[in-house]
């Protein structure tokens, strides 16, 4: 009887190139024949590859082995198939890096992305509770299963990144949020607890979202719980508004946190950055980079955004996507609340955070401020690569300045929301987009912040962090802050009106 290894090759590649990957793995075992069949067949490789994920942008093309990409992806699924919650934790690095190369080439709209939704149903609501994006330090304070922190701190900055990826929070008892609507979330008090935490603000940190050593690495923990407090009470805001406020980005599991998927409408595209300068994907997971590598041609990437084409206006020429509307929530603390917190008799900041790193959980309703920024880019300039302070830049990428106007979606008279608003947008030695803003009234700056952008550049999950006053005052105010994009225009046709909370 004919065997299937008898067949010609074009035949034999019609028929594999229809298989699920799970399934090559299997025939790559079967006989000697097909195996040799297929060793080295990036051909097929790349098809099987295309069938079921993305195509990568072509500066990724260029670079990836399709073997390679397919073993890893059979690795991942088969890992979170198992229910060994070892396993899970002994995998997280590999789990972590490939979760977050799939986000890095994924196509910009991420509602019609094949890794997105492949990720999405990698993730099921038994799985992502246990060790991979519940075991931050955070979720060990309330864990009433036994579930807690993964051993080290890079385990813990992994799970809790990779939770801010995933977007969606888990409550206390291991379960995500249904639908983002639901507000039962015990895990509420423990991060306003660490995000409220005046001791954690510090110029080692930048006073944002960063670790306390100066070099701009983000704390994907202080993330973390920044990101459960603001979902905790834009579920409120949205309840309250019947419905007309959606959660930005945070219903669906890995949506929008994808590079450029806020898709613009311009037709301009930037050109690829050379391989000195880092792709999408290295920015996503990656170590502090040698600059010094191939200064010159990085030079001359920065030289071509800068210059590139003087017809073009400035907007076209900013990688980072910034001129437009953008809805910004900010959260805040009543002072009085903020300072017995920090400073009462009873309170944790007479202890350093090496004596005892986490204050009592705090249960306490704040307000929240529902904000429009109109932004236009007003500079492009190189990065600074030689800041011996830590304030130095990824080379490669420019440094974009912008200016707009800040303005109250709950009222027509806010003096803490309507003001003139300038910033910066720039990429951290980390491959990281950082975003600074200041509030300015009557040309005096009052309030900044400090953000990520989460899904790197143009990504439509936006920009979380930490807002405080702009000369650093230790006793605060300070709190929790997230924006992102609501469209190319600086307009504010269709926005929702809010009533005060």
């Amino acid at each position: 009887m004919p065997s299937i290894c008898t067949l010609p090759a074009e035949v034999l590649h019609l028929i594999l190139r229809h298989l699920d990957p799970l399934d090559v793995a299997a025939v790559n075992s079967s006989c000697q024949d097909l195996n040799s069949y297929l060793k080295d067949n990036e051909l097929l490789y790349k098809e099987l590859y295309l069938n079921n994920w993305d195509k990568p942008s072509q500066e990724k093309d260029s670079e990836l082995s399709w073997q390679d990409e397919l073993e890893n992806n059979i690795r991942l699924k088969k890992i979170l198939a198992s229910d060994s919650y070892q396993l899970h934790r002994n995998e997280l690095s590999f789990i972590c890096k490939t979760v977050l190369s799939h986000l890095g080439t994924a196509q910009a709209d991420s509602e019609s992305s094949k890794n997105v939704e492949y990720l999405s149903e990698l993730f099921p609501i038994s799985l992502v509770a246990g060790p991979l994006l519940a075991s931050s330090s955070l979720y060990a304070l309330s864990a009433p299963n036994g579930l807690g922190a993964n051993n080290t701190p890079e385990e813990r900055q992994l799970t809790a990144k990779l939770h801010v990826y995933y977007g969606v929070p888990c409550t206390s008892d291991h379960a995500p949020t249904s639908g983002g609507r639901c507000v039962q979330n015990f895990m509420h008090p423990y991060a306003r607890s660490r995000v409220y935490d005046l001791r954690k603000y510090t110029d080692n940190t930048a006073w944002g979202p960063f670790l306390d050593d100066k070099t701009q690495g983000v704390d994907w923990e202080k993330m973390e719980a920044i990101m459960i407090v603001l979902h905790y009470n834009l579920s409120y805001v949205s309840i309250r508004e019947g419905g007309k406020f959606p959660l930005p980005m945070w219903e669906k599991p890995f949506l929008g946190a994808t590079p450029y998927s806020f898709v613009a409408q311009s037709q301009f595209h930037m050109p690829a950055p050379p391989q000195s300068a880092p792709s999408l994907t290295s920015l996503l997971f990656s170590t502090p980079p040698d600059n010094s590598e191939s200064d010159e041609e990085a030079d001359t990437y920065t030289a071509r955004i800068l210059s590139r084409c003087p017809i073009l206006p400035t907007t076209q020429r900013d990688p980072f996507d910034v001129t437009g509307t953008w809805l910004r929530v900010v959260c805040f603390l009543d002072y009085s609340e903020l300072f017995q917190f920090n400073f009462g008799l009873d309170a944790e900041h007479h202890y350093t955070l090496e004596e005892k790193p986490d204050m009592p959980p705090l249960d306490t309703e704040e307000a929240v401020r529902m904000i429009v920024m109109r932004l236009k880019v007003t500079k492009i300039r190189a990065p600074n690569v030689d800041s011996d302070d830590g304030e130095c830049d990824y080379k490669g990428w420019p440094v974009v300045e912008f200016k707009g106007t800040s303005r109250s979606l709950h009222s027509s008279w806010d003096p803490n929301a309507n003001s003139f608003i300038r910033g910066t947008v720039r990429m951290t030695p980390h491959g990281e987009v950082r975003w600074t803003t200041y509030s300015v009234f009557q040309g005096e700056e009052r309030w900044k912040s400090e953000g990520i952008q989460v899904g790197g550049p143009g990504a439509a999950r936006g920009v979380m962090g930490n807002w405080f006053e702009k000369d650093y005052d230790t006793h605060g105010p300070a709190g929790p802050t997230a924006f992102w994009k609501y469209s190319d225009n600086v307009s504010e046709k269709g926005l929702p009106r809010f009533r005060g909370m």
